[in-house]
């Protein structure tokens, strides 16, 4: 099951309603109901989500709706003391700290 937003979209000037009233469009999310909201570890854990959390081994990362990330490799620190590469915004699993595991 996915989640379902209606969003209403004004046609003929939005001043008023065109001669069957305002169009409705339903916008269909891809992030199933049961996925978001839930514990993990990486975004593989997260279908049609984004594993997401505070930096922090110590911090609750749950599955969260998708976010725009940028393209840019940064080096993190993850939880299991190896060093990984992920976009600056979006790491997709929990770190310690952004840069290298010494």
């Amino acid at each position: 099951m996915t989640t379902r937003a209606l969003l209403l979209i004004c046609l003929l000037g939005c001043g008023g309603k065109g001669p069957s009233g305002p169009k409705m469009v339903e916008i269909i999310s891809t992030t199933p109901d049961a996925a978001v909201g839930a514990a993990c570890a990486s975004s593989d854990e997260c279908p049609g989500a984004m594993c997401r959390g505070e930096e922090g081994c110590q911090s609750q990362w749950q599955c969260l709706p998708d976010i725009p990330c940028t393209r840019d490799l940064v080096e993190y620190c993850g939880c299991d003391g190896s060093t990984f590469e992920a976009s600056g915004q979006c790491p997709g699993r929990p770190y310690r700290h952004k840069g290298p595991c010494t």
